[in-house]
């Protein structure tokens, strides 16, 4: 049989390196910002997108005040975007933010 060997989420890491990215753009005056899901493409996406969309918004309502406008996580596959999507939703439902989704297929 196929046996698979799921990696434990340090979500910590994902939590404080989003973090920490975040600051460091802002601190250099970046109006945008891109960042791919860290979950590595073997971690789950599922907790991935949870802590990192979950440490952009403690960033964004620790620093009001901050420079950055525009922020994109770029997918590349569909399951990514869809995970991404409903935690964004649960996430930021009380917040006026527009979200902007495209998806081109190759």
């Amino acid at each position: 049989g196929v046996q698979t060997c799921a990696l434990p989420i340090y979500e910590k890491d994902i939590s404080d390196s989003t973090f920490r990215a975040l600051v460091k753009a802002d601190e250099a005056g970046y109006e945008s910002m891109v960042m791919l899901p860290a979950d590595c493409g073997v971690l789950d996406i599922y907790a991935t997108a949870m802590v990192q969309l979950g440490a952009i918004k403690e960033f964004l309502m620790s620093h009001p005040q901050t420079t950055l406008k525009k922020l994109f996580i770029v997918m590349t596959d569909e399951q990514s975007h869809e995970v991404f999507t409903k935690y964004y939703k649960r996430i930021f439902k009380k917040r006026r933010v527009t979200s902007g989704t495209s998806s081109t297929k190759s």
